[in-house]
């Protein structure tokens, strides 16, 4: 039997008719201020750059877990399952995601160099190498995600760069689209399924902000209700949210580990990639194609390079601009702004695969957002979504030149300047692919070349020499040269397909892109080019960039002219500058004596070595493919290695044809070789393949055109002849290729002048 415990009664409490009014006064005074606070906290800005932007007060908690200072938090990605498979897409709740910290990335300044890219060199025995057959990383993708996370979240952007605007309004994003790693289905069928959510992340969604009282967030606590939003038709999103991919997450964290929420606004793309797409032609593919099989290799859309890579932005919170602009926050010596960060949330959605795709100013009739999606699709809240989290943006990187004051499009820093992607020993294409170590001394001249004889302004170079060894180093060429003249960019991330078929040369790709959007703003005219091209001034020019000052001014460039284009071919190196090549057991012979192959002489250099063209010029036509060109990088919006893929006329004219290589004239033209400029491309001709020069060019054997010579023999200066007869030198070879007196007789001397205290400052380095 249950004992009971009596209790005390206790007295009934009374109060006072004053004293309760004066707590009902209090009480709705209180509920006032926070309704007024709550308004405040969803104030939607008027101007263009901050109309997305929400702010609040709120706080969450998220401790900088092993880091000495709580205001340092490691770059992290949150894992997401993949969507489910079903029409329309079903709403994403109670989602399961997985934790990866990069703690390599704490501030700006580790980036883009640290950014998870891709495995080292060192760790091919484990997730393949990036040439030959590639191992899949989809069966692997868990225990990749240590190295990098997209094969393990295929939404998550495969970012090579990103930094901030010259004027803090924007955070500027390079990614590249990892699926084009794998273009030839043959190294696996399940990773080109698995990252389609890679095309996905290049195709706009229009979204709609929902406000507290919507009916879709009923049930839900306050908290949750804020900075909510759901997927939209074209007809129902907000204006400046037609066009997304991201939602944009700002906050802060303090010494303590305290997270302060700042902002949150939607990235915003170039121009409409998908659109685009389209505009290349009605006989091209959509952005999404699937092979039948393995070896359906055209199934997989290798020839729409324009797809490489993407750009998008996310505007800055004005609040935020602030603290960067004036150094609200503490500061570091090294001028890092800790504990500012931002998360960026992928809007899911399955890829289209549709031609005309889903925009403003385009609608495929296939395509049905409400079939689609459903008309009450509720993006989860940031914190329970898949994404890139703790993006450091509080700094300005070091590779960053520009001023920190804001500057306008015509407030130009440099007219000309050059970009390359380089490394001090690089690994060659195909099954073949060997190291090559010769770029240091290519670069010490290539260097003064385009700086003292071209006239470029400045030059900033990718340095790729870590994705491949450590041995070597790029700098000792660099530090021979003035800081003002060149900016070196640590770039260690990797080609992730190296090989010639179904090849995506990631990094190459990425560093030009990185390029044309980091300085573009602060040039007039960009080239994007190697260590072995050379820009020819012709005819009464000296220099390049007295060429393009003065033309742009007479008019003889026309001021609709953007893009400048320099036909290439490939010469021959010049058997008169060149020396006898033995290797032991390698084919070459065992002695000098012995030798069967040839290789440039150290003495000579790369410029004279390779000054034989196989045609006079003009170039014949079908040096358009391997174009290079100098363009204005504010017009240029997608430039692709050899080609302008567009320009900001895909904007101001959304229903013109874009063409998929060649922009039309005047925007695009040729130069004149005769009297402008060209280039010659001394491309390095391996001592292997000249083994048996002597016999291959005999002129019996060169007459029956069974084999070509692989080294030049040149036509006398000024000689211009297309006779197809064979005419012999003196040593009995025919003359197979053609020089020019500009370069011999004016910039060889030049160069060599130039040359010679920079090589000797490097000898006793």
């Amino acid at each position: 039997m249950r004992r009971r415990v009596s209790v005390p009664k206790r007295k009934p409490f009374r109060i006072s008719l004053q004293w309760a009014l004066f707590i009902f006064s209090c009480l709705a005074l209180l509920s006032a201020i926070s309704a007024f606070l709550l308004a405040l906290s969803i104030h939607w800005h008027p101007n263009a750059a901050d109309s997305q932007v929400q702010r609040t007060t709120t706080h969450f908690q998220d401790t900088a877990a092993g880091t000495s200072d709580g205001s340092f938090l490691p770059l992290t990605a949150y894992l997401e399952p993949p969507l489910q498979a079903a029409t329309p897409l079903p709403p994403r709740v109670k989602i399961p995601l997985k934790k990866v910290q990069y703690p390599q990335v704490k501030t700006c300044l580790d980036i883009p160099n640290l950014f998870p890219v891709h495995h080292a060199k060192a760790d091919d025995d484990k997730f393949g190498p990036n040439v030959g057959k590639l191992k899949s990383l989809y069966e692997i993708r868990e225990e990749y995600a240590k190295v990098c996370p997209v094969d393990a979240d295929p939404f998550l952007p495969w970012i090579h760069d990103l930094f901030l605007s010259s004027n803090y309004q924007f955070v500027e994003f390079v990614a590249h689209n990892k699926r084009r790693c794998r273009t030839d289905p043959s190294f696996g069928m399940p990773d080109l399924k698995n990252l389609e959510p890679q095309v996905a992340l290049m195709q706009s969604v229009p979204i709609k902000r929902l406000d507290l009282e919507d009916g879709l967030l009923r049930g839900l606590e306050p908290k949750d209700r804020q900075h909510r939003y759901r997927l939209a038709s074209l007809e129902d999103a907000d204006p400046d949210t037609l066009e997304t991919r991201f939602i944009c997450h700002f906050h802060q964290v303090s010494n303590s580990g305290e997270r302060s929420f700042l902002g949150e606004t939607f990235s915003a793309f170039p121009y409409n990639y998908e659109d685009v797409n389209y505009r290349k032609g009605p006989r091209l593919k959509p952005m999404l194609t699937r092979p039948e099989n393995a070896e359906d290799f055209n199934g997989a859309h290798n020839d729409q390079v324009w797809n490489s890579v993407f750009h998008f932005r996310c505007p800055v919170p004005e609040n935020v601009q602030s603290m960067l602009r004036d150094g609200a926050t503490r500061q570091t010596p090294n001028g890092v702004l800790p504990g500012l960060y931002m998360d960026l949330v992928p809007i899911r959605t399955p890829p289209r695969e549709t031609k005309e795709g889903y925009s403003p100013y385009r609608k495929d009739p296939a395509f049905d957002p409400s079939t689609q999606w459903g008309q009450n699709h509720l993006l989860p809240r940031v914190q329970d979504s898949g994404r890139w989290a703790n993006i450091p943006i509080g700094c300005r990187s070091p590779v960053d030149r520009r001023e920190k004051k804001s500057v306008t499009l015509t407030d130009k820093k440099d007219y000309l300047v050059g970009c390359l992607w380089a490394s001090a020993a690089f690994t060659t294409r195909g099954p073949n692919a060997a190291l090559d170590t010769s770029t240091a001394m290519r670069l010490l001249e290539w260097l003064a070349f385009h700086l003292y004889i071209a006239k470029l302004d400045h030059v900033y170079i990718y340095d790729n020499t870590e994705a491949h060894t450590d041995t070597v180093s790029l700098q000792p060429i660099i530090d021979l040269f003035p800081p003002n003249r060149i900016t070196r960019i640590p770039w260690k991330h990797r080609v992730c397909n190296n090989n010639f078929k179904g090849g995506e040369r990631s990094s190459q790709y990425s560093a030009e892109a990185s390029c044309r959007i980091r300085y573009g703003p602060s040039t007039e005219w960009m080239i994007f080019f190697d260590t072995d091209e050379y820009l020819i001034p012709q005819g009464n020019w000296t220099d390049l960039q007295d060429w393009l000052r003065t033309s742009t001014k007479t008019g003889a460039i026309s001021k609709e002219t953007k893009i400048l284009s320099f036909f290439q071919t490939r010469p021959f190196p010049r058997v008169d500058f060149m020396e006898p090549y033995y290797n032991h057991g390698g084919g070459c012979g065992e002695t000098v004596d012995s030798a069967k192959c040839l290789t440039k002489r150290e003495s000579a250099t790369f410029l004279e070595t390779y000054d034989c063209e196989t045609t006079p010029l003009p170039k014949p036509n079908f040096g358009w493919r391997a174009q290079k060109q100098i363009y204005q990088p504010e017009y240029v919006l997608n430039h692709f290695v050899h080609y302008t893929m567009v320009t900001q006329r895909a904007n101001v004219h959304p229903d013109e044809r874009i063409p998929a290589f060649l922009q039309r004239a005047p925007y695009e033209r040729r130069v004149n070789e005769l009297t402008e400029a060209f280039m010659l491309h001394a491309k390095t001709k391996p001592p292997a393949q000249t083994q048996g020069w002597k016999r291959i060019c005999a002129a019996a054997l060169q007459s029956s055109g069974k084999q070509t010579c692989p080294v030049g023999i040149p036509w006398p200066l000024n000689v211009t002849t297309t006779n197809q007869e064979p005419v012999l030198n003196e040593d009995g070879y025919s003359f197979n290729c053609y020089q020019h007196s500009k370069i011999q007789n004016h910039l060889v001397p030049r160069l060599r002048e130039i040359l010679k205290p920079l090589q000797a400052q490097y000898k006793e380095k």
